[in-house]
C-alpha cells in the first residue's frame, strides 16, 4: 500500500470511528444513563462472541521452540491455564474495541 493509500486509509478509520462516538454521545444525551446499559450489553455479546470463536492469540498453540508458559504432554501441545485465562483478558479487551469498531 502506498503512503498515499494508507493516509486514506487513517483517514477513513478516523471519520468511522468519530461518527460511531458521536452517536454514541448523542444517544447518551437523550437517553442518558441507557447508553451504559447497551455499552456493557454490547460488550458482554462481543466477549462471550470473542470466547467462543476459540481466539489463540496470547501463545495458544504456537510451533516454534521457545515455549516458556506451554508444555507438552503425550505428544500434544496443551495450553496451561495462565494462557486461557490471559485469552479471557484478551477476548475482554477487544470486547471493548468492539463497541467503537
Amino acid at each position: 500500500v502506498s503512503y498515499a493509500g494508507m493516509a486514506v486509509q487513517i483517514i477513513w478509520r478516523g471519520f468511522t470511528i468519530s461518527v460511531r462516538v458521536l452517536v454514541l454521545a448523542l444517544f447518551a444525551s437523550v437517553f442518558h444513563w441507557w447508553v451504559f446499559v447497551f455499552a456493557f450489553l454490547h460488550w458482554a455479546f462481543m466477549t462471550y462472541w470473542l470466547i467462543s470463536e476459540g481466539t489463540h492469540f496470547c501463545g495458544g498453540y504456537s510451533t516454534n521452540h521457545h515455549k516458556t508458559i506451554e508444555h507438552l504432554t503425550a505428544g500434544r501441545l496443551k495450553r496451561s491455564t495462565i494462557n486461557i485465562i490471559l485469552e479471557y483478558f484478551f477476548d475482554a479487551a477487544i470486547g471493548i474495541v468492539q463497541i467503537f469498531c
